[in-house]
């Protein structure tokens, strides 16, 4: 996956699904606990690395390109979560709901926003 996002935004750098997606495969497999990770490295072989870091910039970059894509912010609120930056990942649920739903799933990107929410006020 990560191979095919670069490719694409060596192609189309203003790609604000390409920089998306290279920002969800860092975030997923930078989450991989250790026995997950061993799997992949038998299955695969060399596991790229990956970062969250490399995640909040890929969405970031996404965001820049494409401010009103609701499942960015959804998902780079989860990455702040994660980093330990609950008050910018609360300020990105509250932007969130001032998008409009453009795309099929975004009254459900909506829901699981007000979720996690709900799960950084406690």
């Amino acid at each position: 996956m990560k191979r095919y996002a670069e490719n694409a935004i060596r192609y189309d750098p203003k790609s604000y699904k390409a920089w998306h997606i290279l920002g969800r495969w860092n975030y997923e497999v930078s989450s991989l606990n250790p026995l997950e990770k061993l799997f992949a490295r038998w299955f695969f072989g060399v596991l790229p690395e990956a970062s969250l870091e490399e995640a909040i910039a890929g969405y970031e970059k996404s965001m820049a390109l494409k401010p009103d894509f609701m499942l960015n912010y959804y998902e780079l609120a989860r990455c702040w979560r994660r980093e330990g930056q609950k008050d910018k990942a609360i300020r990105l649920v509250h932007q969130m709901d001032t998008l409009k739903d453009e795309m099929y799933d975004d009254r459900q990107i909506r829901q699981q926003g007000h979720q996690l929410l709900k799960e950084l006020e406690d």
